[in-house]
C-alpha cells in the first residue's frame, strides 16, 4: 500500500510536522480519513445553527467558518497533490487561509450545506488518493515555493483536521 509509509522530513517543509505527527502512528491513512468523515458529519448534525454560528472569542473563528476552512484547505491541498502526481514543473500558489475564511459565508451556509459540501469533498479526496498509482506517490513538487510529496499532501491534510478537532474540543465545547 503506497500510503503506510510515513513521509519522512525530506518530504515535506518542517511546518508541516505539526500536522504529520499528529497521525504518524496511523497503519492506514485513507481509512483515518473514513474515520475522521463519519466523526465529522456527526458533530455536524449534533450542533444547532446557534452553536454551528458560535466563537469562542471575538476575532476568532466560528465553527461554520472552522469546518469551511477545513473543506478548503483539503480542497486546496487536493488539487495540489493532483498536480504534482501529474507531472507539474512550476510552483504551485499558496494562500491565506484568514481571507478565505472571510470571504467563505461560511456562517450564512445551512447545517446540510456543510454536511453535504464536506462529505463530498472528503469522498473525493480518498477516491483522488486511491487512484494514484504507487510510485506517484513520491514524486515531489513545489507548493508556495517549498518542496513537497504527493504522500506527504494525504497526511497532512489528515493531521490538519486532527489539529482543528483538538482545537474546537478545547475551545468551543
Amino acid at each position: 500500500m503506497p500510503y503506510s509509509k510515513v513521509p519522512t522530513p525530506a518530504e515535506y517543509p518542517p511546518y508541516y510536522e505539526q500536522y504529520i505527527s499528529k497521525v504518524s502512528s496511523t497503519k492506514d491513512i485513507l481509512a483515518q480519513l473514513k474515520k475522521q468523515e463519519t466523526l465529522v458529519l456527526d458533530l455536524i448534525s449534533s450542533l444547532s445553527d446557534e452553536q454551528l454560528i458560535y466563537a469562542y472569542d471575538e476575532g476568532k473563528w466560528t465553527i461554520a467558518e472552522l469546518l469551511n476552512h477545513l473543506i478548503d484547505t483539503e480542497r486546496i491541498f487536493t488539487y495540489r497533490a493532483l498536480s504534482i502526481a501529474r507531472g507539474e514543473e512550476g510552483s504551485l500558489p499558496g494562500y491565506n487561509h484568514d481571507a478565505y475564511v472571510q470571504t467563505s459565508f461560511a456562517n450564512a451556509k445551512s447545517k446540510m450545506q456543510l454536511k453535504e459540501e464536506y462529505e463530498t469533498n472528503r469522498k473525493s479526496t480518498i477516491a483522488l488518493f486511491r487512484g494514484f498509482e504507487n510510485e506517484r506517490v513520491d514524486i515531489m513538487g513545489e507548493a508556495n515555493g517549498l518542496k513537497i510529496s504527493v504522500r506527504s499532501i494525504l497526511y497532512i491534510i489528515a493531521g490538519h483536521e486532527v489539529h482543528h478537532l483538538q482545537v474546537l474540543k478545547e475551545k468551543y465545547f
